[in-house]
């Protein structure tokens, strides 16, 4: 997977998974109420950047591990 075509990637499955699993992990502790907004958007601007981290730094060798499973080597990014 090329550079621009890996950091887009890593964006948008980071958005998306900080997104759901903000929400779903604040409704789980905290119910959904009045201020289950705000504590939602706290949560999700803490683990946005985290997911995006660890989407640039441990899928990488996740898929390699897949690959390997599966006898398939996986290209690494230049």
């Amino acid at each position: 997977m090329n550079r621009p075509k890996l950091l887009i990637t890593a964006l948008l499955g980071s958005f998306t998974m900080g997104l759901i699993m903000s929400a779903a992990l604040t409704t789980i502790h905290t119910g959904f109420d009045a201020n289950w907004t705000l504590r939602w958007g706290e949560s999700f601007l803490m683990a946005w950047p985290l997911a995006f981290l660890l989407s640039l730094t441990v899928m990488p060798r996740v898929a390699e591990l897949a690959g390997s499973l599966i006898s398939e080597p996986v290209r690494r990014t230049k």
